[in-house]
C-alpha cells in the first residue's frame, strides 16, 4: 500500500532531487556564488562538464583519465 503524503508534501521524488537549505549554504560557501545565483542554478536542471564544474567551483581539479586496458574479450 503506498504511503499517503501529508498536506503540502512534496512527492518523494521531489524531496531527493531539490537541495535543501542547508545545501544551498555549503554551494554558496564554497563556490563563492551567490545564494540568489545557487538557488537559480539549483532549481532548474543543470549539467555541467568536468571543466564547468571545476569554474562553477563544485571541483578542485580534473584527475586525467587513463588509457584504455587491453582487456581479454568480454572480460571485465
Amino acid at each position: 500500500m503506498p504511503r499517503r503524503r501529508g498536506p503540502g508534501r512534496p512527492p518523494r521524488r521531489a524531496r531527493i532531487h531539490r537541495p535543501t537549505g542547508r545545501t544551498r549554504v555549503l554551494l554558496v560557501r564554497h563556490t563563492g556564488r551567490t545564494p540568489e545565483r545557487v538557488s537559480a542554478d539549483v532549481e532548474r536542471e543543470t549539467f555541467l562538464t568536468a571543466e564547468d564544474a571545476v569554474a562553477y567551483g563544485l571541483a578542485d581539479g580534473i584527475v586525467p583519465g587513463r588509457r584504455p586496458s587491453a582487456r581479454p574479450h568480454g572480460g571485465r
